[in-house]
């Protein structure tokens, strides 16, 4: 299986140019990255096993850099690791 992965909402005036985040199976967590341009990555969280297992944590990590997680792809997410994700 993949992980699944959705395009976040920045805020206004973000340094990011780009905020991901989806669930991957293979290592039982969330996962956000935030990219300035195309290489840069700003941060990045649950590059290891079991490191974000719920989310309301993915959440609360993404509150701190101002990026919420809008209500439909929070249902996606959670969707995603009830069912595993290949999206």
């Amino acid at each position: 299986m993949t992980a699944s992965r959705y395009v976040l909402p920045n805020p206004p005036g973000s340094p990011a140019a780009m905020t991901t985040a989806g669930w991957d199976p293979r290592f039982a967590t969330f996962w956000a990255q935030s990219y300035v341009g195309d290489e840069q990555t700003l941060f990045p969280y649950g590059t290891t096993p079991r490191e974000i297992p719920t989310l309301e944590e993915l959440a609360e990590l993404l509150r701190t850099h101002a990026v919420s997680i809008p209500q439909e792809i929070a249902r996606d997410l959670a969707r995603d690791q009830r069912n595993g994700a290949d999206r």
